[in-house]
């Protein structure tokens, strides 16, 4: 699936993205949001006992017999939503998971609705990934955190140059992702606090967590 070797699916153990995300979803209890859901990646690294709600949220389209909500006439990549379905169907806790369609830079939940807000490798995609980040800053309660693995902008000048030289290739062959954004940076501006941050590959790769400032 396209959509699987974008966000990593392949590789992901040798490069470490899995335990990166395993390390990340154990932080998430309660009600949760996971926006850019894709095709379920991560839904098997959930802590089924931890979850009241999962809220799986992404633009593509799907069409399935599961609990769905239609929100946008978008759609970048056909099916994604309905693979998630079918993923969230064998999982033991399938029946708190809501699969719903729609614009991150819109949101469609009430302010303070989550306890947890979810992205991992998709911020890069989204157009205007300063808007999006509000919009999750928004629909999280007062006690609630982003928790967050993204592409980002390393460190190291030299990776950071090769990166900004690179950047427009990089996002005509991977479907708009910009590899190269400062996320620790978006997150602050976006009014969170940020609580930890855990770089990998040479801070090509970030793990973040953050709170309402």
């Amino acid at each position: 699936d396209n959509y699987d070797v974008l966000n990593d699916a392949v590789g992901n153990d040798v490069l470490g993205f899995t335990e990166l995300r395993a390390e990340l979803l154990t932080r998430a209890d309660g009600d949760v949001l996971e926006v850019g859901i894709g095709t379920g990646l991560n839904l098997p690294l959930y802590s089924a006992q931890k979850l009241d709600t999962l809220v799986g949220f992404d633009l593509s389209q799907g069409d399935f017999s599961f609990t769905y909500h239609f929100c946008s006439s978008l759609f970048p990549e056909e099916g994604m939503l309905e693979k998630a379905a079918a993923r969230s169907a064998r999982m033991p806790f399938a029946s708190q998971i809501t699969l719903v369609q729609g614009d991150v830079a819109i949101l469609p939940f009430e302010d303070g609705t989550f306890d947890h807000v979810v992205d991992t490798f998709s911020l890069c995609v989204f157009p205007d990934p300063a808007q999006a980040l509000a919009e999750m800053a928004r629909v999280l309660r007062p006690s609630g955190t982003l928790l967050l693995v993204e592409h980002n902008q390393s460190p190291n000048p030299l990776l950071a140059a090769y990166q900004n030289m690179t950047a427009e290739v990089v996002a005509s062959v991977s479907k708009g992702c910009r590899y190269n954004q400062d996320v620790t940076r978006l997150v602050k501006e976006a009014g969170m606090r940020v609580i930890s941050v855990k770089p990998a590959l040479g801070g090509l790769i970030t793990s973040i967590e953050a709170e309402l400032a």
